[in-house]
């Protein structure tokens, strides 16, 4: 299920600041085993993500903001 933003405690928007400092951009290092990767978010959790929610996959580039912190929020916090 989706959150709605504004449930979401202080702690979590405080980290996801900070995350999103660190983790902006997209990356696609040949020595990264995680391969293509948008705000921390690797392209297998980001197909893994939407076929969860019945959604068609996307390149990891296309990837928002709102649908960052709900992946955070769902498998991270």
């Amino acid at each position: 299920m989706m959150v709605e933003f504004n449930s979401m405690n202080e702690h979590f928007e405080l980290a996801l600041s900070f995350t999103r400092k660190w983790e902006g951009g997209f990356v696609n290092h040949p020595a990264d085993p995680g391969g293509k990767t948008n705000f921390g978010i690797t392209q297998r959790v980001f197909d893994a993500w939407r076929k969860s929610w019945g959604l068609p996959t996307l390149d990891v580039r296309m990837i928002g903001r709102e649908e960052v912190a709900q992946i955070y929020f769902h498998n991270y916090s």
